[in-house]
């Protein structure tokens, strides 16, 4: 039981993770967009 508790924490983790750096990318992807929006926006 304990090695299907240690293993279903370690996937957890491993998404989590996945997850995380897909956020970042997407953040990073969409700081340029948002600035020249706001930009314009400005102007």
């Amino acid at each position: 039981m304990t090695a299907i508790s240690n293993a279903a924490s370690a996937h957890q983790q491993a998404e989590q993770s996945k997850r995380m750096a897909l956020e970042q990318q997407l953040q990073a992807n969409d700081q340029p967009h948002y600035r020249a929006l706001t930009d314009a926006q400005r102007d």
